[in-house]
């Protein structure tokens, strides 16, 4: 049976979840590939589909803040997923995100 390949491997891991770049490298080296296909799947993924550890952090703030999650609890969310934000990054996005929906509640 052919094995799959790093890249087929990752799109199949986001395709059930969303992971850091990290979390990624992790998965498919614990699956036995092997150092350069996962530089060039995490290269790929990057390219292509513009995925990003900043852009993965800026959709789980927005989906925390609309559930009414506190900043600390966010912070400890992002880090379990090896996501590291600075402070700076994440009031921004914080901010941004709460003014977003703010907007969007004084419309309705």
């Amino acid at each position: 049976m052919k094995k799959r390949s790093a890249w087929t491997e990752a799109l199949l891991m986001l395709n059930r979840r969303d992971y850091s770049l990290s979390i990624i490298r992790e998965k498919l080296k614990l699956g036995g590939f092997d150092t350069e296909d996962i530089h060039d799947c995490i290269q790929r993924l990057q390219q292509e589909l513009n995925y990003t550890d900043e852009r993965l952090t800026e959709r789980l703030i927005e989906k925390y803040i609309k559930k009414g999650v506190s900043k600390i609890v966010i912070l400890h969310k992002l880090r379990q997923r090896k996501l590291t934000p600075s402070s700076e990054q994440l009031n921004d996005c914080i901010d941004q995100k709460r003014n977003c929906l703010d907007e969007s509640v004084k419309s309705i």
